[in-house]
């Protein structure tokens, strides 16, 4: 990575995990009480912004590809371990489960209010956990056994790797995709590419279904107040935003170069510029929430320029049976 990427990298790190901090303080303060369990489903969402970010400052994630060949390793792997390599890989799948356990809550809040309940303070861990575990451990899996690198794949890429990374490529931990081999489907990488987008794929079809119920019971709804029903599209707009930006910074972005050799294409974007962009969802993120919430963006307000907020708490309260 040249020294301009690099330092455009570690400043986007640090501000990724600045505005997650300033959002985490939002959502544990007073204006925060009366979004109810949801705001722990948005704290979840930066606590794993953060995390996330600091694995990657630390590891450095590196893409290499060929006209044939998508291959994924950690310049920092501190284990040098295959399963190090593939739970950083997992982690995409964790941005699908959060994400749609978020919809989730907005659509029970509406339609089945008493489901509310598994979010409490006291179920909240094992809701999660029953949602990502799994997921983790498809995705986690599918890295290791079906995209783990064979030693001739391994031998093809040796000099290449080595003179524009200077690793060893027969040693280092990797994963690579090759859908094509030897005038045959390689059907492991074919089985491996398959169960990645198909999680992306029932992830975004699930996101889609509750964001359409969700505005159509809005659109219907006669027994809630103006302010009640914009609080409701204000924070359906707010979890559309945050889908999006991960959706094309990620998964659109890295998915490009994973799905090119099926169709045996070599990009010609610097794979660094793709790793940068793809980190840039962290900050993004924090910053919709931060914007589209009109108590966060208020406080901010505030706290900058040191006037009162025109933002009125007592909407907030007319949502009490609403927002739990």
């Amino acid at each position: 990575m040249s020294y301009t990427f690099a330092v455009i990298a570690n400043a986007n790190y640090g501000l990724g995990i600045i505005l997650n901090c300033i959002l985490i303080l939002l959502l544990k303060s007073d204006i925060s009480t009366r979004l109810g369990s949801y705001r722990y489903l948005q704290m979840t969402f930066a606590v794993f912004n953060i995390s996330w970010t600091t694995f990657c400052w630390f590891c450095r994630a590196k893409i290499f590809t060929t006209r044939t060949k998508f291959c994924l390793f950690l310049q920092y792997n501190w284990f040098e371990s295959l399963h190090f390599l593939c739970v950083y890989n997992a982690f995409f799948s964790l941005f699908i489960v959060i994400i749609t356990l978020h919809f989730l809550h907005r659509f029970w809040i509406l339609y089945s209010p008493s489901n509310i309940k598994i979010f409490s303070k006291s179920r909240f861990l094992l809701t999660l956990g029953s949602f990502a575990a799994p997921e983790f451990v498809i995705w986690h899996a599918a890295s290791y056994f079906l995209f783990s690198a064979s030693t001739e794949q391994r031998s093809e890429i040796a000099i290449s790797i080595a003179e524009e990374f200077g690793i060893d490529a027969h040693s280092k931990p990797m994963i690579i995709g090759e859908y094509y081999r030897d005038g045959h489907f390689n059907l492991r990488s074919l089985a491996g590419l398959g169960i990645f987008v198909g999680v992306v794929s029932l992830g975004c079809s699930f996101m889609f279904f509750f964001a359409v119920r969700i505005h159509s019971y809005l659109s219907k709804a006669n027994s809630f107040s103006a302010s009640a029903k914009q609080i409701h599209r204000t924070i359906l707009l707010t979890l559309i935003v945050q889908t999006v930006i991960p959706l094309i910074f990620i998964h659109l972005n890295i998915g490009a170069f994973l799905i090119a050799p099926l169709f045996q294409v070599e990009l010609s974007v610097p794979r660094d510029f793709t790793i940068l962009v793809a980190h840039f969802f962290v900050p993004l993120d924090a910053i919709a929430v931060l914007f589209f919430m009109p108590q966060y963006r208020n406080a901010i307000a505030e706290l900058i320029w040191k006037r009162k907020s025109s933002y009125v708490p007592e909407k907030l309260k007319q949502l009490k049976p609403l927002i739990y």
